[in-house]
């Protein structure tokens, strides 16, 4: 990980919001890795429990591989979320 290995809610929530700006400059592949190692932490720190960071994280990843052309992936991180 590029910010660390233990988990920490900071770090998750840091990671969402560079995956945030990451995504919106144009970088969508470099979105998705820092939406996916905030996914990592998050369910590090909640394990499979319902959890609205979680739900949001699933849902950025969703729109983002849709963007990528990747419908069939967005569509399940969608579904998940």
């Amino acid at each position: 990980s590029q910010l660390g290995d233990q988990a920490h809610p900071g770090v998750a929530t840091t990671l969402h919001k560079l995956g945030d700006l990451t995504a919106q400059s144009g970088d969508l592949k470099q979105g998705m890795q820092f939406f996916q190692e905030s996914l990592r932490m998050q369910r590090s720190l909640h394990g499979d429990s319902d959890h609205l960071g979680i739900a949001i994280t699933l849902h950025k990843l969703g729109d983002v591989a849709i963007l990528r052309g990747d419908s069939k992936q967005g569509i399940k991180f969608l579904q998940e979320s």
